[in-house]
């Protein structure tokens, strides 16, 4: 089982904030300790709600990696936020930066949840009838701190999809 981490709120060099996790007696950055800002020129990917009506977001910590996508969230039926950290989205909320993402109607929050509970979870939230399209994107910097996290719930999703999809196609 994969326990959630320990985490907290710091102020980084250009005085924005920025998350730092603590685990096992150490510290890792999950966003710049000098401007994490910057963070969404190095996400390499970009959300196309005219493809996709669904957005699954694996990994946000504060949510700078959306910022270059403000805009376009909007446009996306529905968005779920899948992190490991419980209760990130009340910082999210505090962060003057990136605060419009918890304002948004459209968006739905999974964090601090056990790997083991998302088929259940996700498997009402994922529904093939319901959207066209499912675009998924990865925050690379908490693959890089969770691997298993992230890649179990992305099985997950895979999983679901492959199933309902299967059933679909029966039916």
């Amino acid at each position: 089982m994969i326990k959630s981490p320990d985490y907290k709120i710091e102020t980084a060099k250009d005085g924005s904030p920025t998350l730092v996790i603590e685990e096992g007696g150490r510290t890792v950055a999950l966003h710049s300790k000098i401007n994490p800002l910057k963070e969404p020129e190095t996400a390499g990917y970009s959300p196309d709600p005219g493809k996709y009506d669904l957005l699954i977001v694996l990994g946000c910590g504060l949510g700078y990696s959306l910022l270059k996508h403000k805009g376009t969230l909007s446009e996306f039926r529905q968005i779920i936020v899948i992190d490991i950290l419980p209760g990130i989205e009340n910082e999210i909320g505090k962060n003057p930066y990136t605060s419009f993402i918890t304002e948004s109607g459209n968006i739905r929050f999974f964090t601090g949840i056990p790997l083991a509970a998302f088929e259940r979870l996700l498997g009402g939230e994922i529904d093939l009838d319901r959207f066209r399209g499912i675009q998924v994107l990865e925050h690379l910097q908490s693959f890089r701190i969770f691997p298993d996290y992230y890649n179990g719930v992305r099985s997950v999703i895979k999983r679901l999809i492959d199933k309902k999809a299967g059933d679909r196609a029966t039916i």
